[in-house]
């Protein structure tokens, strides 16, 4: 099974993975290149996700950030549009695992969940294979779904979006918190509540750390004293309020077998749903408020072919502002 996809270009707002679309190829295949015939920065990538969408299409964020972007601030060059689409619904996956740092993406990615935004974890190798192997061979960074029927595109679409998989760049891993899956919900008691769940670890290279997060925050470590390749845990948690549960696995350094920055691997979320709101809300809220903010304030600065295309940018971003700054006062 072969599925055709695209990748749309610019420096300034982030690259999007466009996968299975059914009609055609979206042109122009980039923006904002100085010195090119596509200069401007319209289209954006919030046009570009909707024009992707029309024909059934799967939108995502692919190789999104490195450690100086988001480490230990946001870097003032950061214009990556991700808060806006997302805030905005247009963002069907987002490559937790590709041609960046897996640490960086992950910081992001856990501020969007806290902030309700339910994007899966995906992955791509990026892998240039008529240019050079700047990260491995293609498949390098896979996305794993779990089909109990017959595998075909319309299912492997399904699994994906709805984040019912987790992803690699070669530990396997798995999580069940009560008899939720990766992608399930459980609605838990107001006042919180005591949650059991069970877990593994397989991998060909040792890894140093296997751990369960909790609303970005480690709260149970099941690695053995040294690295290790095998691992079979379970455990209990007390959890209050809404948020989200998932399993990572990663390693503090790389390894010869693994032609990646260094072994990493993650389930997607097991959400939890409760009265209460996440108390990270709002901290992550801010973070991309500051984001957004910025933005809009270099998109004031610059000049499009025509005024109408830049109120068509402000528009989106001022929409995905009010979005964080509603969570802020919450």
């Amino acid at each position: 099974m072969l599925l055709q996809g695209q990748e749309f270009h610019t420096s300034f707002w982030g690259h999007l993975g466009l996968l299975n679309l059914k009609d055609h190829f979206i042109l122009p295949d980039y923006s904002g290149y100085p010195q090119t015939a596509v200069e401007s920065l319209f289209p954006h990538n919030s046009f570009i996700a909707d024009r992707a969408h029309a024909q059934q299409g799967l939108v995502g964020y692919v190789h999104p950030f490195e450690q100086s972007e988001v480490f230990p601030d946001q870097s003032p060059t950061l214009m990556n549009e991700l808060p806006v689409d997302a805030a905005l619904g247009k963002v069907d996956y987002y490559e937790l695992i590709g041609f960046a740092d897996h640490k960086a993406s992950e910081h992001v990615w856990y501020k969007l969940l806290n902030c309700g935004l339910r994007i899966p974890a995906a992955a791509g190798t990026d892998a240039m294979a008529n240019y050079a192997s700047l990260r491995g061979p293609v498949g390098l960074n896979r996305v794993y779904v779990k089909a109990d029927e017959t595998l075909d595109v319309s299912v492997f679409e399904a699994k994906l979006k709805g984040g019912k998989s987790f992803v690699t760049n070669g530990p396997i891993v798995g999580l069940k918190v009560e008899n939720a899956d990766s992608g399930e919900s459980i609605t838990i008691n107001p006042k919180g509540q005591s949650l059991a769940y069970t877990g593994f670890l397989r991998s060909n290279v040792p890894v140093d750390h296997v751990e369960v997060i909790w609303n970005g925050e480690v709260i149970a470590t099941h690695s053995l004293k040294g690295p290790t390749n095998s691992v079979d845990f379970k455990g209990t948690i007390k959890v209050k309020g809404s948020g989200w549960i998932l399993l990572r696995a990663w390693s503090d350094q790389g390894h010869p077998d693994l032609p990646d920055l260094y072994p990493y691997a993650s389930t997607n979320p097991i959400y939890i749903q409760a009265s209460e709101k996440n108390l990270q809300q709002q901290i992550s809220a801010a973070y991309f408020l500051k984001w957004v903010t910025r933005i809009e304030d270099k998109i004031n600065e610059l000049t499009f072919r025509s005024e109408a295309e830049k109120q068509l940018v402000l528009k989106d971003i001022q929409q995905a502002k009010s979005f964080y700054q509603n969570l802020v006062n919450k």
